[in-house]
């Protein structure tokens, strides 16, 4: 979400948003592991226990896995 210059609030969506804000939430996550016991399918579980399912359950070709809130 961002305030546009007309100051009206707007959402954008799609990979060029999701990219840079999971990159983010990951960087956070990799701080507060142990580097020696981090793996890249860790990595995987841990954005999908924190997903937010946005379609049918689980997987699926609209939204993935879900979407995940950043704050």
């Amino acid at each position: 979400v961002f305030v546009s210059a007309d100051g009206n609030y707007q959402g954008e969506k799609g990979s060029s948003f999701a990219a840079p804000r999971i990159s983010g939430v990951l960087a956070k996550y990799l701080s507060e592991v142990l580097i020696e016991s981090h793996t890249k399918e860790k990595a995987e579980e841990y954005l999908k226990e924190i997903a937010i399912d946005a379609g049918d359950p689980g997987y699926d070709t609209t939204f993935g896995w879900g979407y995940v809130e950043t704050s």
